[in-house]
């Protein structure tokens, strides 16, 4: 009976604080438009990329690589690495509440990871069908994953101590908010650099088995695992101490952004 006076997602997570946080989040995935449009733009970058390959003359059996790593980046990155601007005042709640910085961390990257995890487990199986070769599928699958957790550990890492005006609640994802700084721009280009630069090793794994074959491949899946599990981790630690010793710098900034 306690559990039908339960909202929504807070019925399926547990009455911990990092629940409440994953469920708040997940609750924001599905309802918030700056949200929506990030996983409902995923198709035209697939759509867009592989076209403009085509255009190009790449063939269609390596065309096919390059799309899911963007979107996983995209995936990732994009609704991560700002998510404390995109609550707006509502982050007055963590703050009062006194919700440990890493317990916030984590919460917020439950909806980027399940999501994360359908993405990969559709789009790795099709990839490697289209490129016709099965022993492409640890190094690709390696890089993706580096991929996905670098760019939530990063991005639960800058969301806290470098947020940038965004789009307020109700407005349309794309629309541009007015900032007197650049500094939008600049946290943008580094985070994302951060986040290549957590998967380079294993692209530089992937790129040896690419050339010499052999058990480059299983290496590069390795270290992409061992890499982005690594970079999540340090993310979350670092992020969550920014949270907890920033809480009313972060809390002034949203109220004026």
């Amino acid at each position: 009976p306690r559990r039908t006076r339960v909202p929504g997602w807070f019925r399926h997570f547990p009455s911990t604080t990092g629940g409440a946080v994953a469920a708040r989040s997940l609750t924001y995935w599905f309802r918030d438009p700056r949200y929506r449009a990030v996983y409902a733009v995923l198709p035209f970058v697939l759509v867009v990329t592989l076209v403009a390959l085509w255009i190009g003359g790449v063939p269609f059996e390596y065309a096919v690589l390059v799309p899911l790593p963007l979107m996983t980046v995209l995936l990732a990155w994009s609704t991560s690495h700002n998510d404390v601007a995109y609550d707006n005042t509502a982050v007055w709640q963590h703050i009062a509440a006194q919700t440990p910085g890493l317990d916030d961390r984590r919460g917020r990257t439950i909806p980027v990871l399940m999501f994360g995890v359908v993405l990969l487990a559709v789009g790795i199986p099709l990839t490697v069908w289209g490129h016709g070769d099965l022993a492409i599928a640890p190094a690709f699958t390696g890089f993706c994953v580096a991929l996905l957790l670098g760019g939530v550990g990063v991005g639960s890492l800058y969301s806290a101590r470098f947020p940038y005006a965004a789009p307020r609640p109700g407005d349309q994802a794309w629309e541009t908010p007015q900032a007197a700084t650049n500094q939008g721009v600049v946290a943008q280009g580094m985070s994302v650099l951060l986040v290549l630069l957590s998967a380079a090793p294993t692209f530089g794994l992937a790129a040896l088995w690419w050339i010499r074959g052999g058990t480059w491949g299983w290496a590069a899946l390795a270290v992409g695992v061992v890499s982005g599990v690594l970079v999540y981790v340090v993310g979350l630690r670092a992020g969550g101490r920014t949270f907890d010793a920033r809480g009313p710098e972060l809390l002034a900034f949203t109220q004026r952004n």
